[in-house]
């Protein structure tokens, strides 16, 4: 049922399909599908495209203060702004307008550094239940984007092959990131590497694969003109609900077992690791500071230090933090305040990604940025762009990676990124080393 109410809403611009692939007590068992946006708010650098009432503006400025300031009007003018829903992606790469972070690393994957569309009409499944409905603001709009010509909205992008890494520069790159943990400039930097694949057919088709070979809490299908943004994330960035927002950041990682047995013990060992521990806290310690920089004095807490979650390919550790948003702060300022997610930049987290730019030779695009809606009533659902993949016509990139710390070997990093990768080379039908 669910692919065929996409297939409906296929046939107009920017479709989007988020999906409860794996339901959980925290993901909820509800998924998302909405097509033919209103407004596309689009984003590189500096350069701001919004696109609605049949034309575009273009100015200079931050991201983040043009989202915001459309999300108020919004507030303002809507008859439901609780069912405006923001679909679209934050690109890692953002993160050069909160922190100055040095820029060295090149940008060969030319996706927008955020894509928003901003839709008046969604249909929402209940999986428990099986209602579908459809949520919907009433106000008359004009169509943002006129079908077939939304690919105008991106720049032309270089085409990748093979990996940016091989394996003894990924090594070498590990062991760079010791040394500088050995100098005391950071404790911990989530280092990761890129490959790239081709496909041939519609990457729909793909991300059915890849739901099939890895579902996730957090599963979705962004297309975007001649591109798509694929993902099977099992990390949930940040939610807000009635003031309060909430993340799980996720540390620490064991494959699954081949049998029962060796299974339990992947998933002892990495409960008793006591550097995974620590992976996890240093990173817990990281986002209680971010969302205490916005929250009431008092709020943060974390109710959950350390659970394992089961998944189909790894076992991982996770924590849960929340804090309650200062009166008038919402979605905006806690991206402003947490963004990117500290369990993907490493602690401290401005050095780390300093650390990151010079240890990885090509900017991350979307991959570790996040995924999500948010509406301009203050809500908000958003998950950790990983097991992420980029497809631009017939070309795939996918990026995997992990936290290294002082006590981190290695060849057992380099092999973490590889089982990472396992389901979405499955998806392809591609082997990795």
């Amino acid at each position: 049922m669910l692919d065929e109410l996409f297939a409906r809403r296929r046939e107009r611009p920017f479709p989007f399909l988020l999906e409860t692939a794996l339901a959980s007590e925290r993901s909820g068992t509800a998924s998302l599908i909405g097509s033919d946006p209103f407004a596309v708010l689009v984003a590189t650098g500096r350069r701001i495209e919004l696109h609605e009432n049949g034309g575009r503006e273009t100015h200079e400025g931050s991201p983040f203060d043009a989202l915001r300031a459309i999300l108020a009007r919004l507030a303002r003018e809507s008859a439901r702004p609780d069912a405006i829903q923001v679909v679209g992606y934050f690109g890692y790469d953002l993160a050069c307008h909160l922190e100055r972070v040095p820029r060295h690393a090149e940008r060969d994957q030319h996706f927008p550094d955020l894509l928003l569309g901003f839709y008046d009409s969604a249909v929402l499944i209940d999986h428990a239940s099986g209602a579908v409905r459809e949520i919907r603001d009433p106000s008359p709009r004009p169509r943002a984007l006129r079908p077939g010509a939304d690919h105008e909205l991106l720049p032309a992008s270089i085409a990748t092959a093979g990996s940016n890494f091989d394996r003894a520069s990924y090594l070498a790159a590990v062991e760079r990131a010791r040394e500088l943990i050995r100098q005391g400039e950071i404790y911990q930097v989530n280092l990761s590497q890129r490959f790239a694949a081709r496909i041939d057919g519609d990457p729909f088709e793909l991300y059915r694969r890849l739901r099939r070979s890895s579902p996730a809490p957090y599963a979705a299908y962004l297309e975007l003109g001649d591109r798509a943004v694929i993902s099977s994330s099992p990390e949930e960035f940040f939610r807000v609900e009635h003031g309060v927002a909430t993340t799980r950041p996720i540390k620490g990682t064991r494959p699954r077992g081949r049998n029962e047995a060796e299974d339990r013990r992947m998933a002892e060992e990495l409960l008793s690791s006591a550097k995974d521990d620590a992976e996890l806290v240093m990173i817990v310690d990281l986002e209680r500071n971010d969302l205490g920089r916005i929250s009431e004095p008092g709020s943060v807490e974390v109710p959950v230090l350390k659970t394992i979650e089961r998944h189909p390919t790894v076992w991982h550790l996770s924590a849960t933090i929340t804090g309650r948003l200062l009166p008038g702060l919402g979605p905006v300022e806690l991206l402003e305040n947490a963004f990117p997610g500290g369990s993907v930049t490493g602690a401290p987290k401005i050095r780390a990604m300093e650390a990151i730019d010079e240890l990885e030779p090509t900017r991350r695009s979307v991959f570790t940025g996040a995924i999500g809606w948010l509406t301009p009533a203050g809500t908000m659902r958003s998950s950790v762009a990983i097991r992420t993949m980029q497809v631009h016509g017939p070309h795939v990139t996918f990026q995997v990676g992990g936290a290294v710390v002082w006590d981190s070997d290695a060849e057992g990093e380099y092999r973490e990124t590889l089982v990472k990768a396992r389901g979405m080379a499955e998806a392809l039908g591609i082997g990795l080393e």
